[in-house]
């Protein structure tokens, strides 16, 4: 074949490409390596285009062999690198990028090599790594193109937010919303970082250009308005004097978000836990249980387990029953080769606690659960689960403040129930609190009450005991404590907490005695 024929393959291979007709574009750079397998720009794009289509070992193969025709050239293996970063495998990625880095890459390679760097070092958690090939990559970016990519600012105000750098985080996020303005997702991280910084006029102005200048969906118009009552109820924390009129205008903006056509059942539910957020801040507990029945409503409400009849079961029946659980969990020991429960810690008193491994115990676990079948499950709680379980959490914790803010420690004691068994950390902690402290408001018996106690802390104590810096365990212990009258356990635990934590507890604490 002439040169003026690879010459004319390599060209429609280029017009293809610019096109998007990366199988054509593929199929006639493989012609022109057919007839000249070391022309350098048929490999490079031809490995290229495999990427787009992500056919990775192709393009290793392509990328491996421009190597072998000039090993000297830092392109090719930045190229061959990227082979290997889209396939996760970021050791040899890294590897590539050092040696193209050493032999030195064209102008336009070296910005996007600096960038590829950043990734790596953001991926294996180098914060501070990662930003400085992100300034090398801005200092080698002649024409601009990539420093000012949404890709490049949205890495790095994530980055500059690990590090807890709110100003540069914010001055990113602020250029990630000028360099792509129609984008909503960009307006919403730069309004959350204005929000955590209580700048609150700013947060105004960012959703107002939002809704101005954003390509915007249904879902996003309902969110745009559920994020401007998040503002509306943040500045009444602000002030005093105009603290109901915010509220009132956080609960007109919610409703309006909740009459938007085309608004789903979900985002329905997500606007009326806020609405019931709102309401629970005026102190209008009744308006917020009924937004909470509305999204609970294919939720049947917790009710008190029915009583068992107690049958004395016959001795053999018993022995047998122990035998089987005892079989059980030594066939778990056995085969994870596990103690029975680890070390023997002490608590502030001295008295020994045994941590036990959940695992040995999970067979009987497994056991009875299979008892439970499908006839066990209600239709409403079938129906429920379409209400996802962050947000079913999240009702049931609203539901369960509410009716305690009413001292209704009847009905707080069902809720508290149904959310101490939640996969959240907070909410199950909350829950397993409240129930505990129900127990003692409707006192129905002073014997189940100082059980309950006992139980619930040592439970909180196990938690401290298996990670100190489960600073929640702590707090809810140090005000079982207070409740009990335990004044001086309780402060004890106050002092190894945070100055915010300790002086809530120690609030906690006086509150107790006052009420004593």
């Amino acid at each position: 074949m002439s040169d003026t024929d690879k010459e004319l393959n390599l060209g429609q291979a280029e017009i293809a490409l610019n096109n998007g007709q990366y199988e054509t574009a593929l199929e006639l750079y493989r012609k022109a390596l057919n007839d000249d397998p070391e022309n350098l720009l048929a490999l490079s794009r031809a490995g290229a285009v495999c990427m787009m289509l992500e056919k990775y070992e192709n393009a290793l193969r392509y990328f491996h062999r421009a190597i072998e025709v000039d090993p000297d050239s830092g392109d090719n293996y930045f190229n061959l690198g990227n082979a290997y970063f889209f396939q996760e495998q970021y050791s040899k990625a890294f590897d590539c990028y050092v040696d193209a880095k050493e032999r030195g890459c064209s102008e336009d390679i070296t910005a996007r090599l600096y960038y590829q760097m950043a990734l790596l070092c953001s991926v294996r958690g180098d914060v501070k790594s990662a930003l400085i090939y992100m300034r090398m990559c801005e200092d080698a970016d002649a024409s601009g193109t990539i420093a000012a990519s949404p890709d490049l600012l949205s890495e790095k105000a994530k980055l500059y937010m690990s590090l807890e750098d709110y100003d540069n985080a914010e001055r990113s996020a602020a250029q990630l919303v000028a360099a792509a303005p129609a984008v909503f997702a960009n307006y919403m991280v730069y309004f959350s970082l204005l929000m955590a910084r209580r700048r609150y006029s700013a947060a105004q102005r960012a959703l107002s250009d939002a809704e101005k200048y954003a390509d915007m969906s249904d879902d996003d118009r309902a969110a745009l308005l559920m994020q401007r009552a998040s503002v509306y109820v943040a500045l009444a924390e602000t002030d005093s004097n105009l603290k109901q009129s915010y509220y009132q205008k956080a609960v007109n903006t919610l409703n309006a978000a909740k009459a938007r056509e085309g608004v789903t059942a979900a985002q329905k539910n997500e606007i009326r836990a806020a609405l019931a957020e709102a309401y629970m801040k005026m102190e209008q507990y009744d308006r917020a249980i009924a937004c909470l029945n509305d999204a609970l409503s294919p939720i049947k409400k917790p009710e008190p387990p029915a009583p068992i009849p107690f049958a004395e079961p016959a001795p053999d029946e018993i022995m047998r029953k122990m035998q089987t659980d005892v079989d059980l969990i030594s066939q778990t020991v056995d085969a994870d080769d596990l103690e029975l429960y680890s070390e023997v810690r002490y608590d502030e008193e001295g008295n020994p606690v045994r941590i036990y491994d959940e695992r040995a115990f999970r067979a009987l676990e497994e056991r009875d659960a299979e008892a439970v079948t499908d006839a066990d499950v209600s239709a409403e709680a079938r129906e429920s689960a379409d209400i996802a379980e962050d947000l079913r959490d999240r009702l049931n914790f609203l539901m369960l403040s509410c009716v305690m803010a009413k001292d209704d420690f009847a009905e707080a004691k069902k809720w508290a129930g149904v959310l101490k068994n939640s996969e959240n950390e907070y909410y199950a902690y909350f829950g397993l609190y409240a129930e505990t402290l129900s127990e003692r408001k409707l006192m129905e018996s002073p014997e189940a009450v100082e059980r309950k106690y006992a139980e619930t802390i040592a439970f909180f104590r196990n938690k401290s005991f298996e990670n100190p810096r489960d600073t929640l365990a702590s707090i809810f212990r140090a005000r079982l404590y207070a409740e009990e009258g335990f004044y001086a356990k309780a402060g004890e635990i106050a002092r190894l907490l945070s100055e915010s934590d300790r002086k809530a507890v120690l609030d906690y604490i006086e509150s107790c005695k006052q009420e004593s």
